[in-house]
């Protein structure tokens, strides 16, 4: 007998099919996109990743899709307006950004969106589509300087209850200048990231940084000295990471009091911790994922 929630996931696929016909009616695959390999949903917590399409074949990547009642994977396409959300690797940075989420939360199942970061009806539906899927948590690889294309992703964003979206805070003269968007907006679901570099003789905020949510350095840094990976390159690695410690802060947490996304956001930035470097402190976030163990004295919590 097969149980409600495969009747919900069998609901996404079918609104994943509906949002493709709406960006190219008609098609339910691209020419030449591979098959998905066969697989079984893996279980875990969902991350969305909004990207420029991802290799789904790649060995590393295909076990860990998030699939509906009959395996086939909940993704969706708004670039060829079908369910494959495919690109080669090497030709973009999907790839490279969903196994770097992999790798930091390793419980975690794949959620692939592909949108066009140039048009903000692709931005939409894609967050649109994110909020009818399992995710909790949606990894956000674009930013951009232009307000207009990013406001129609963040008036739908801000509809969610339950998702928690984290995007890329922009580069230094973005933020300096107040166009770094969609953090630039402060959306209440949305978490801004970028990377923690420090100058070596001193720490000193640019011009607008206040307004981002979230420092973030390599996997076990504070801890060890060194990270186990390395760390941010740019605000969008930053974002990738910070999902994965979302991500991790739900193991074991789903409808209890993480449930709202007000309280994951609330946890998430509750677990940077003061470090100081070259005698200037400041809160930054590891994002290394420990299970069933202790993290930064707190028994079960990440």
């Amino acid at each position: 007998m097969r149980s409600p929630w495969a009747g919900h996931k069998r609901a996404v696929a079918a609104g994943a099919l509906s949002l493709a016909c709406l960006a190219a009616p008609g098609r339910l695959s691209a020419e030449g996109d591979p098959k998905v390999p066969h697989g079984l949903d893996p279980g875990g917590v969902a991350i969305a990743l909004i990207s420029d399409g991802v290799d789904y074949t790649d060995p590393e990547i295909a076990p860990r899709l998030a699939r509906d009642g009959e395996g086939e994977p909940i993704a969706l396409d708004l670039v060829d307006g079908d369910v494959r959300p495919y690109a080669p690797a090497g030709s973009g940075r999907g790839t490279e950004l969903a196994k770097r989420l992999l790798a930091t939360y390793r419980n975690g199942r794949l959620i692939v969106v592909r949108a066009d970061p140039n048009d903000a009806q692709s931005l939409a539906r894609a967050a649109m589509f994110v909020m009818r899927t399992p995710s909790r948590v949606a990894a956000v690889t674009f930013w951009g300087q232009t307000k207009d294309i990013w406001e129609s992703f963040s008036q739908v964003a801000q509809k969610s209850g339950n998702v928690l979206f984290v995007v890329p805070g922009g580069d230094v003269s973005a933020r300096s200048a107040g166009v770094n968007f969609p953090a630039q907006l402060k959306i209440a679901n949305v978490v801004s990231a970028v990377p923690f570099a420090p100058p070596k003789d001193q720490y000193a905020p640019a011009v607008g940084d206040e307004k981002i949510d979230a420092w973030v350095v390599a996997p076990g840094s504070t801890m060890f000295g060194g990270g186990q990976s390395p760390g941010p390159r740019d605000s969008v690695e930053a974002a990738i990471l910070l999902a994965g410690q979302a991500g991790c802060s739900l193991e074991g947490n789903i409808g209890a009091e993480l449930a709202e996304t007000a309280s994951l956001k609330a946890a998430l930035l509750a677990q940077a911790r003061l470090v100081t470097v070259n005698g200037i402190s400041a809160n930054v976030h590891d994002p290394l994922c420990w299970y069933g163990g202790i993290q930064f004295g707190e028994p079960g919590r990440f």
